[in-house]
């Protein structure tokens, strides 16, 4: 019963975002860019499944190149807060040493400033085009 819905699930959501293309916030595209012009790797971590992450990405087009890897929450054994997403993008990216990673909750999904705070992360910003502020222009 479950795989039927979860096929059509998936058939909408392709089709929805053919039609109205996800957009990147304000910022982000030329924050990623200036990283990435820095020699700073780029990895992105989801709890969307994979399958709901290549329908995203692809409805966006080419990132071109900007975005090293990405791993979603079907491709770890824990889900946040726990460390395993983090540690498997340190692992695709080759990032052996642990205080190289900061830790950076954004207030555009559904957690608050408090939240992020009581569990840990290094920085808690408004938007994710804010991230420059923290790694410099």
């Amino acid at each position: 019963m479950i795989a039927p819905l979860l096929e059509l699930f998936h058939a909408e959501l392709a089709r929805t975002h053919k039609e109205n293309p996800p957009t990147p916030l304000p910022g982000v595209e030329d924050m990623l860019k200036t990283l990435r012009g820095k020699g700073i790797k780029v990895g992105l971590t989801t709890g969307f499944a994979r399958e709901i992450v290549d329908t995203l990405v692809s409805s966006m087009g080419p990132d071109d190149g900007i975005i090293d890897t990405i791993v979603a929450g079907d491709e770890v054994e824990h889900g946040r807060p726990e460390p395993d997403q983090i540690l498997a993008v340190m692992e695709k990216l080759g990032v052996s040493d642990k205080s190289a990673v900061t830790s950076v909750g954004v207030l555009t999904g559904h957690l608050t400033r408090e939240q992020f705070e009581s569990l840990g992360a290094d920085h808690v910003l408004d938007s994710s085009a804010n991230l420059l502020d923290i790694v410099g222009k």
